[in-house]
């Protein structure tokens, strides 16, 4: 069911008092957000960087104010990505439609730079609901409770990651109206852990091209033992092209990402392998676009990094492929905590891997090279 129609600029009935912040950083988050929402009431399209945010202009008579995102998915190479208000309300539709009609409260606590972040704004403002913002981490010391319980938030497993360790933000989380996870691929421990302290976990999947999330599992099935990020919502539909990488169908595809143009009606595919099972639950397996060339042998990331975490050494891992001159690509992995022993772990490898895919170096640190939304950064797997 398609949204119901608004003025060619839906922004201009926004009310003042629904953005809030749980303390002086996070008030700048709220002002940040009021900041982008006054550039669209005025009718200005929005470019978002990593720096903040600024607007281009009015968008012209007749035509909606545009919002610009950047991406570099996991090839470390940024295009912009430009989204018009009106694609992006079939995606918030999409999502309330799964869930109903109740308004939607929400701790964001990603950067409103990617999309992820600033769909929180969207779903909230669309749906009658409020936003408060704040930091991750704070779940780690403060008492936020209060703060979180009936209200949604959404995190990426590096996020998780950290605050399982918590029995503080764990009691939080659970009061969570809902926990939504995505952004890249949670670990099979990372999940099991999750249902252990029952958190009420929404596994979704998406992308920046598609304003965020187009299929999601919910919490009542995920806490049950059904793997997978669930099944499209009502406005998108997959399908499985070359090499099994999903394809996407989606009324909330971006209008333009770099030099290409795209209408409702596209395909568009991406680098992300899958299956679907029987009852139509979409499961990402891996990227296709991060195999590692190393000597004309050709090495999964993710088979190496499983075996890394299967020895029991690590916390987390991350391989990839750095540039050399005789090989091509060396393997290389990255994992915490700063004093895991590697000489051990090295020991360890020779047992499960073959030369090929033993990684030629190990760094130990505290934490791994990954951006906000826990896609690597500072290293490309080309």
């Amino acid at each position: 069911m398609a949204p119901a129609q608004h003025p060619m600029n839906r922004y201009s009935h926004i009310e003042e008092g629904w953005l809030a912040g749980e303390n002086r950083r996070s008030c700048l988050f709220a002002q940040q957000a009021g900041g982008v929402l006054r550039d669209l009431q005025r009718g200005d399209s929005v470019h978002f960087s990593v720096d903040g945010f600024s607007n281009v202009g009015r968008a012209g008579r007749g035509k909606a104010p545009t919002l610009s995102f950047y991406t570099g998915g996991t090839t470390g190479r940024p295009k912009e990505v430009v989204h018009c208000s009106e694609r992006i309300r079939f995606a918030v539709h999409g999502f309330l439609k799964q869930w109903g009609s109740a308004p939607m409260h929400i701790f964001c606590c990603l950067p409103l730079y990617h999309v992820s972040g600033w769909m929180q704004v969207e779903r909230a403002w669309e749906s009658g609901g409020t936003i408060l913002f704040g930091d991750y981490r704070d779940l780690l010391d403060d008492d936020l409770a209060r703060y979180l319980a009936g209200r949604w938030i959404s995190l990426v497993p590096t996020q998780l990651q950290l605050l399982l360790k918590s029995h503080l933000a764990c009691s939080a989380l659970r009061k969570t109206q809902g926990i939504l996870l995505g952004g890249a691929k949670a670990s099979p421990q990372l999940l099991q852990d999750c249902r252990h302290e029952e958190l009420p976990i929404f596994p979704c999947y998406g992308m920046t091209e598609t304003a965020a999330m187009f299929t999601m599992l919910n919490a009542h099935d995920f806490l049950n033992g059904q793997d997978g990020v669930g099944k499209c919502l009502s406005h998108a539909e997959v399908r499985l092209g070359l090499n099994s990488c999903v394809e996407v169908r989606t009324q909330s595809i971006c209008l333009e990402k770099g030099d290409s143009f795209f209408d409702q009606k596209t395909w568009f595919a991406t680098q992300d392998v899958a299956h679907i099972d029987e009852g139509g639950n979409l499961h990402i397996e891996r990227r296709a676009d991060r195999i590692i060339n190393s000597g004309g042998v050709k090495v999964d990331p993710q088979f190496v990094e499983e075996a890394i975490l299967r020895t029991g050494e690590v916390n987390e891992c991350l391989v990839m492929g750095k540039s050399d001159e005789k090989w091509g690509q060396r393997i290389v992995a990255y994992v915490t905590p700063v004093g895991v022993d590697t000489e051990k772990l090295k020991s360890l490898l020779a047992e499960k891997l073959d030369g090929a895919s033993t990684p030629k170096e190990f760094f130990a640190a505290d934490q791994l090279p990954l951006n906000e939304l826990g896609k690597p950064q500072g290293y490309r797997s080309s």
